[in-house]
C-alpha cells in the first residue's frame, strides 16, 4: 500500500455519497493502519460531532472484535475516552471536527473525512472557513514534517475540489485528474480532455 508505507502523502477521495468511503478510511483503514504498527498517531476529521463519535464507535467495533485481535494481537487499547483512543505502544485515533481543539496533539496520519455539510461546499465562507483552519491548525500537527511518514487522506462526498485544490500542489491534482480519467475509460465513460 503506497499511503501507509509514504510514498504517497496526499490523496483525495472523491466517490458519491453511501459508497462505504467513510467506513473504508475512517474505521478500516484507521484499523489497518494500528494493527500493523500500533505507534502511529492518527487523527479523524470530520464536519461535525456527530459524524466524529459515529465513526469513533464503529472503529472500537472493529478493533474490539475477535477477528481483529487475533489477526493483530500487539494492537490493544489502554484508554479511550469516546473520541481518542490510545493504544499500549503509544499510537491514537483522536476524532475531532474542522475548528475543533488539536492543542497539544501530533500526528502521523491526518484523515479529513467530510470537512463539509453539503450546504456549506456550496458557500465560499464555508468552504474558506475549513481551508483556512487546515492551514492555521491541521497541518502544523503533523509530526517530524522532514523525515515522518505524515499523510492526508481526504474523503469527500460532494464535487469541491475548488476547496482541495488550494491544499494540493498543482502536481497531485494533476495526477489524481488523470487517475480519475484512467478510472472512466476503464469504466467505460467518456473522458475530457487534459490541459
Amino acid at each position: 500500500m503506497r499511503v501507509p508505507d509514504g510514498e504517497c502523502r496526499r490523496l483525495l477521495i472523491n466517490q458519491p455519497p453511501r459508497s462505504l468511503k467513510s467506513l473504508s478510511v475512517s474505521v478500516a483503514f484507521v484499523a489497518r493502519l494500528l494493527g500493523h504498527d500500533p505507534s502511529r498517531r492518527i487523527i479523524v476529521v470530520s464536519y461535525a460531532s456527530e459524524l466524529s463519535a459515529e465513526l469513533h464507535r464503529q472503529f472500537r467495533m472493529v478493533i474490539e472484535s475477535l477477528w481483529y485481535q487475533e489477526l493483530f494481537p500487539a494492537m490493544r487499547p489502554a484508554k479511550d475516552t469516546g473520541t481518542e483512543l490510545v493504544t499500549t505502544a503509544g499510537g491514537s485515533r483522536y476524532a475531532t471536527t474542522v475548528g475543533g481543539t488539536l492543542t497539544g496533539r501530533g500526528a502521523d496520519f491526518i484523515i479529513i473525512d467530510d470537512p463539509l455539510k453539503a450546504e456549506e461546499a456550496l458557500s465560499e465562507p464555508g468552504r474558506n472557513r475549513v481551508t483556512d483552519w487546515f492551514g492555521g491548525t491541521l497541518v502544523s500537527r503533523l509530526n517530524d514534517k522532514e523525515n515522518a511518514i505524515n499523510t492526508e487522506v481526504y474523503v469527500q462526498a460532494r464535487e469541491i475540489l475548488v476547496l482541495f485544490e488550494g491544499l494540493l500542489s498543482a502536481a497531485h491534482t494533476k495526477r489524481m485528474l488523470l487517475l480519475r480519467e484512467i478510472r472512466n475509460q476503464r469504466l467505460g465513460r467518456p473522458t475530457r480532455p487534459t490541459r
